[in-house]
């Protein structure tokens, strides 16, 4: 098996019970991930792309291919696609439209939220290897700043930030930040009022009890008027199209809040990634 640019992390593998074929090749530009997760036979530290591309002029005219493999891959990945779905609620929807709205030519960044864990770094679809960015740790607040950030660097190009209201509360200053540089961001505020991931590991694993995981949120649409920041609020999916289109009309930033109470909960809650289980 070959390995290119993957963390191989927990959430992704099981918590590590996913088996890999063996033997295990890695390709990497950071020297750090040798060995990390899995152990690999061999390491090569280097851009993928030139490695790839090496990679295939060494084996042009010698590879067989299985010819089942891309039918295979396929079948894997609507599979794949198929369960996140179910899993999303009315909020299939939400992906669909902002999809539709989004086009090809956008940059999606994320905060660490339920919504990301669920769909944002499943669902939507990105087109471009520089088009997505999102927090490589677990802690929330940062989507703002980053969307400012790739805002800045993508010109005229419309960047979408998805954050939940515990996130954005982190730092709710950087709004005011948002509409100073003008930056062509358009926010998407999924509130639930509260802490989503943690509430759900307390109802999953603690009985339902729950502390510190309600939150006071803000009034939104007067935050937003008092700096001068575009407003919509969205408690009907079927005017989310509306509200975009409207935001997307005209350059600079844009908040586009969710009441997540008036949409409706996930079908599927997401309680966080795979818990490893120690044997008796």
């Amino acid at each position: 098996m070959l390995v290119v640019g993957s963390r191989l992390r927990s959430n992704e593998t099981l918590t590590y019970k996913l088996a890999l074929p063996r033997p295990l090749f890695r390709i990497d530009a950071d020297p750090q991930q040798q060995g990390r997760c899995y152990a690999d036979e061999l390491f090569v530290c280097g851009d993928s792309a030139a490695a790839l591309a090496g990679l295939a002029d060494r084996l042009a005219g010698r590879l067989r291919v299985d010819a089942a493999f891309a039918r295979d891959l396929a079948a894997a990945r609507a599979a794949a696609e198929k369960l996140v779905a179910e899993g999303l609620g009315p909020y299939a929807a939400l992906v669909a439209e902002l999809q539709r709205a989004a086009g090809r030519d956008f940059v999606w960044v994320r905060d660490v939220t339920v919504s990301n864990s669920t769909w944002g770094n499943r669902a939507l679809r990105i087109f471009g290897p520089r088009d997505g960015v999102h927090a490589l740790g677990g802690g929330i607040g940062q989507g703002v700043q980053m969307a400012i950030g790739a805002a800045l660097a993508a010109g005229e190009r419309r960047t979408f930030c998805l954050v939940g209201d515990g996130g954005l509360q982190v730092n709710i200053g950087e709004l005011a930040t948002l509409v100073q540089e003008r930056a062509n961001v358009t926010v998407l505020l999924m509130n639930d009022r509260g802490y989503g991931v943690i509430r759900n590991i307390q109802d999953a694993h603690y009985g339902g009890r729950r502390y510190y995981v309600d939150l006071h949120t803000p009034d939104f649409a007067a935050l937003a008027g008092s700096i001068g920041l575009p407003f919509r609020r969205v408690s009907d999916l079927a005017r989310l199209g509306g509200a975009l289109g409207e935001t997307l009309a005209a350059p600079g930033p844009a908040l586009v809040e969710l009441d997540m109470a008036a949409i409706g909960p996930f079908a599927r809650a997401f309680s966080g990634p795979p818990a490893r289980k120690v044997e008796a």
